[in-house]
């Protein structure tokens, strides 16, 4: 004979919270409202932990609204040598090209900061790591080259 037992037919008291509005430090284990966090610039506002930004909050964040004119979009890696070691080295690029709706860890173009004309690259570390392939080099050879040639 059981001493306690379980009411049936009682309704759940169940809160339902949409997704995406609570994220958890991973410094300090906090839960914290998304708003907030966003609010302090991906820093969290109990510890100081910076959170990872894209490529694309990155420059939110330093150019002018409007002011950032990507370049060199449509380039591509490759793969010359077939690599291959648990996954071949096309699959890995086509999950990260799907993942970050980027062609390459390296988003280059012209920018204002502040009314200073710039040219900026920002690698993504959620494409491979950032990892540096062909087309990473060729973007940081021309960002070199115009910000050379910037007035």
């Amino acid at each position: 004979m059981a001493w306690f037992k379980k009411e049936k037919n009682k309704a759940s008291k169940k809160v339902k919270i949409p997704e995406g509005l609570w994220v958890k430090c991973n410094s300090c284990k906090e839960i914290i409202y998304r708003k907030e966090v966003d609010r302090n610039l991906k820093v969290c506002p109990k510890c100081n932990y910076h959170f990872r930004i894209s490529a694309k909050e990155r420059i939110a964040l330093l150019a002018e609204d409007g002011s950032f004119v990507e370049l060199a979009q449509e380039m591509s890696s490759r793969d010359p040598l077939s690599f291959k070691d648990q996954v071949t080295y096309k699959d890995r690029l086509k999950e990260s090209q799907q993942k970050t709706n980027s062609n390459d860890a390296a988003t280059a173009g012209k920018a204002l900061i502040g009314t200073h004309q710039a040219i900026l690259i920002v690698l993504d570390f959620t494409f491979m790591g950032g990892s540096m392939g062909s087309v990473v080099g060729e973007k940081f050879v021309m960002s070199a080259e115009k910000s050379f040639k910037l007035k």
